[in-house]
């Protein structure tokens, strides 16, 4: 079905663990510095299915979710620009940053806006029960607020593609940024969707000697981290833990890695993460989006005496979505491959299933 040009179709979350329904919005006139934005891609992300399930502490109802989105501009406000102060105009094509900063705060004003304390992130925490209504990208328009980061994009390049971008990317590009990988270091990483194959990208883009991977079992995301370029790939179906700690240590001369970095939302990686790095190795979580259970820790000998360090990574902010377009431009990765499924907001239900089935790699309603 298709609406009148006076309105926008969107996926509301009305109550947590049930279906999406499909409902109609007023398209509203863009203020002072926002955009409204026709939604060309919205990526469906892993940490989307704990906000459906109520995990999400942040979440409130009803929202449109969906904080993954690439468009173009539909209107503008006054005094609405490009983040490099360039003019906007309808039909741009544009990228736009997940979240809201306040730009006061202490955490913004020392430069570590994803701290900020009064974040809000389109599709996770602003609600859609009162007018401007579209906030979040499941659906074929959002409402841009003042302030938000918005980026020409590459008209060359496939919406669905880019839109790993926004999220994945950015969130990889942040976490990147504590594994102090400058050329040699050896990497493992945990996971095989979509932030682990950004994680591989960055490494072996900033000189990593190799990048092993450990994930449940074969499939479709463990072939692709070898397109992107992992040498070696550990399976948990495959492997005991104690086969894949001591294949690692084989495969290190018995040092350990330099960097592990865990993108999967189980906390039970930790001990087995940190004993595989050598001394002065660094462990990065960027996979965590929920609430967990605590972790045993041997303070001394886990981190003290390996002088190790641990580092976790919370959301991003536009410098990581600008490192992440330009590692996807570069051209250097296969960034198409992980565009498994598209759906259109009709299909959200089977679009759904693929996602928690594990079916896809990366997920994206086509507006």
């Amino acid at each position: 079905m298709r609406t009148g040009k006076d309105n926008a179709r969107a996926l509301v979350l009305n109550e947590f663990g049930k279906p999406f329904s499909l409902d109609e919005f007023p398209l509203p006139e863009p203020g002072y510095g926002e955009v409204l934005a026709r939604v060309t891609a919205a990526g469906i992300c892993g940490s989307d299915i704990h906000e459906r399930e109520g995990h999400d502490p942040r979440t409130p109802l009803p929202i449109i979710p969906g904080h993954e989105g690439v468009g173009e501009v539909f209107a503008e406000g006054d005094d609405a620009t490009l983040c490099d102060g360039g003019s906007l105009e309808p039909g741009m094509p544009i990228v736009w940053e997940r979240s809201l900063t306040c730009g006061k705060c202490y955490f913004c004003l020392r430069n570590k806006r994803f701290l900020c304390v009064e974040r809000k992130v389109y599709g996770i925490n602003i609600s859609c029960a009162e007018p401007p209504y579209l906030s979040g990208n499941y659906a074929t328009h959002i409402l841009l607020r003042a302030g938000t980061s918005i980026y020409k994009r590459n008209e060359k390049f496939d919406p669905s593609v880019l839109v790993s971008a926004t999220c994945s990317g950015t969130t990889a590009a942040h976490a990147h940024e504590y594994t102090g990988i400058k050329g040699g270091e050896t990497v493992l990483i945990y996971g095989s969707g979509p932030v682990a194959l950004w994680g591989i990208a960055f490494a072996l883009d900033s000189g990593a000697k190799w990048v092993k991977v450990v994930t449940r079992s074969p499939g479709p995301k463990s072939e692709i981290a070898r397109a992107f370029g992992a040498d070696e790939i550990f399976f948990r179906s495959e492997n005991q833990t104690d086969e894949i700690i001591a294949g690692v240590v084989e495969r290190t001369g018995g040092m350990g890695v330099d960097v592990t970095i865990d993108t999967t939302a189980d906390p039970s990686n930790f001990r087995e993460a940190v004993s595989l790095l050598c001394r002065g190795g660094v462990y990065v979580n960027p996979g965590l989006a929920i609430p967990s259970q605590d972790i045993p820790l041997n303070l001394f000998g886990d981190v003290v005496n390996k002088n190790l360090r641990i580092n976790g990574v919370w959301a991003s902010d536009a410098s990581h979505l600008r490192m992440a377009m330009k590692l996807l431009e570069s051209g250097r990765f296969p960034f198409e491959k992980l565009v498994t499924h598209r759906f259109q907001l009709e299909e959200h239900e089977e679009a759904w299933r693929v996602l928690t089935e594990k079916e896809g790699v990366k997920v994206v309603f086509e507006p």
